[in-house]
């Protein structure tokens, strides 16, 4: 699901560009700007959303690694702990994006563990 969300709110990103290239008589140029500042906005939320789903994927197959003998355990308990790690942030950013702002270099660690097990996100 972060895959497909990630894919729509493309869409986010390509809008302010064909609002503003093709900026019509309907509009003026500052509600135009507004309205592109809007889909910009939009793709954020979308993305920290595409973040959650993200973080359960990897809470998920920490779980089944965790639970299976053919990869060490460890390798699982750090992807469990880089998913609840994304869904801190992405929480976070939603609701205090100053408080949010401070977590971004260490909450950020955990995440090298998706690097050390094959077929990660």
């Amino acid at each position: 699901m972060g895959y497909a969300v990630g894919a729509l709110i493309c869409v986010f990103q390509i809008a302010p560009l064909v609002l503003l290239k093709d900026a019509g008589a309907a509009f003026s140029r500052e509600q135009l700007q507004e309205l592109a500042l809007i889909f910009l906005k939009l793709h954020g939320q979308g993305f920290l959303a595409s973040r959650v789903m993200l973080g359960t994927y990897n809470l998920l197959i920490g779980y089944l690694i965790v639970r299976s003998t053919f990869i060490p355990r460890t390798l699982g308990a750090l992807l469990g702990i880089s998913g609840v790690c994304y869904w801190i942030k992405s929480f976070a950013s939603l609701l205090s994006p100053a408080f949010a702002a401070h977590l971004v270099p260490n909450i950020l660690i955990p995440g090298a563990s998706e690097l050390l097990v094959p077929g990660g996100s």
